[in-house]
């Protein structure tokens, strides 16, 4: 796991070893299972945030939390200014608390809209610097060949963990249309 960008326990193989996956090299994880399994499938969803947040630095990487039961990821809003990303608009702390876990399909569309707009501006950072990915870009940043004072800045890595996806979209057609919308 010491090369890894975004070390993530997944289980163990076949000799009771702990399989590790690097999240960066497959930016799409997806773990599913029946009602029965439902307290299974979380603690794998906190398992996948725990190796997150064990082997990244708050300044390397940014969590938005969706939980549509509202008590899954309960607990995690300690870490809201160490490493859940916050909507920008947002006024004040209370604010920023009570919506630092995404917990309805209302809240979803903000978010992603804030996230559909990061992943634009650091497209353009790319393009500026010159860099095919991040770890390009932060390379060059950090041995000072890109300047805070020309707009750049370290880009953190992004993970967005959904529990319980497909109730989030099946509580409202609008809801359901945004979030498609943004991964089509």
């Amino acid at each position: 796991g010491g090369s890894m960008k975004l070390p993530v326990a997944i289980g163990r193989d076949e000799n009771s070893r702990v399989k590790i996956i690097d999240l960066a090299d497959a930016p799409n994880l997806f773990i599913a299972g029946s009602r029965a399994c439902y307290d299974r499938i979380v603690q794998s969803l906190k398992t996948v945030v725990y190796s997150l947040l064990t082997t990244k630095h708050p300044s390397e990487l940014k969590l938005v939390l969706m939980d549509a039961h509202q008590l899954d990821f309960m607990g995690y809003d300690r870490l809201l200014y160490h490493y859940l990303a916050c909507l920008p608009d947002s006024t004040s702390e209370k604010e920023e608390r009570a919506n630092c876990i995404v917990s309805s399909p209302e809240k979803i569309s903000p978010y992603l809209g804030a996230l559909q707009q990061e992943v634009e501006d650091r497209v353009k950072l790319l393009q500026k610097a010159r860099c095919r990915g991040i770890e390009q870009y932060n390379e060059k940043y950090l041995e000072r060949h890109l300047l805070p004072t020309e707009g750049h800045h370290y880009l953190p890595y992004i993970v967005v963990v959904v529990n319980e996806y497909a109730e989030f979209v099946s509580l409202s057609n609008r809801c359901r249309q945004t979030v498609l919308n943004q991964f089509v």
